[in-house]
């Protein structure tokens, strides 16, 4: 043991314990401080081993993390890349569709606009033949003088109310075919008008 012996060097600050385990022996002395020095390096190596080994541990689990993460991350930026290939088919497709409807509603305008023209024509048109059937078939019948019949004697006063009665009768006889012929005429000129204004309207 090392005793400690007046007028001896400095103890280095050692508790008195250690001091009095201590062997008297310098080499002795080394190879303890050796082998301590062993134990604490190797306690430190198992310790630094043990804290890699959990570093690792967390490590791994933050990989596995990562990875879950970056899974997720891959899903939802298909997933929105599929949505938003899907979306912009909807927005080209109802684009089209709002401009089919618009071309549509342009062509449904103009063909109300046309039948509106074709409807004023047919009621002008129906009109103007209702006026000249109503003309055609109005013929005046001559009234008798009322003068020539009071000076006029009954005889001959009835032989020319006879040749008036049978000419007025022959004259619209003859008168009514030709009117008939004139107003099946102008409602054949009408009735083509009709429709070539018609096939003009809708062409």
């Amino acid at each position: 043991m090392l005793a400690k012996e007046p007028g001896a060097g400095s103890t280095f600050d050692l508790p008195e314990e250690v001091l009095q385990v201590l062997p008297s022996d310098p080499f002795e002395q080394l190879d303890v401080a050796r082998k301590i020095t062993s134990i604490a390096i190797s306690t430190r190596v198992s310790d630094l081993e043990s804290e890699h080994s959990a570093l690792r541990s967390q490590l791994a689990e933050k990989d596995s993390r990562i990875a879950e993460l970056q899974s997720q991350i891959e899903s939802i930026y298909s997933s929105l890349s599929d949505k938003l290939g899907q979306a912009q088919a909807d927005k080209e497709r109802l684009s089209k569709e709002n401009e089919a409807l618009t071309n549509t509603v342009r062509k449904l305008q103009r063909d109300v606009s046309k039948l509106e023209v074709f409807r004023k024509t047919l009621v002008q048109s129906l009109k103007d033949d209702e006026d000249a059937s109503t003309g055609a078939t109005r013929i005046a019948k001559p009234t008798p003088n009322e003068d020539d019949a009071a000076v006029a004697p009954t005889g001959t006063s009835s032989v020319h109310s006879q040749i008036s009665e049978g000419g007025n009768s022959s004259f619209a006889e003859e008168r009514e075919p030709e009117c008939r012929s004139k107003s099946s005429s102008f409602f054949l000129n009408s009735n083509i008008k009709l429709v070539l204004c018609l096939s003009t309207t809708f062409c």
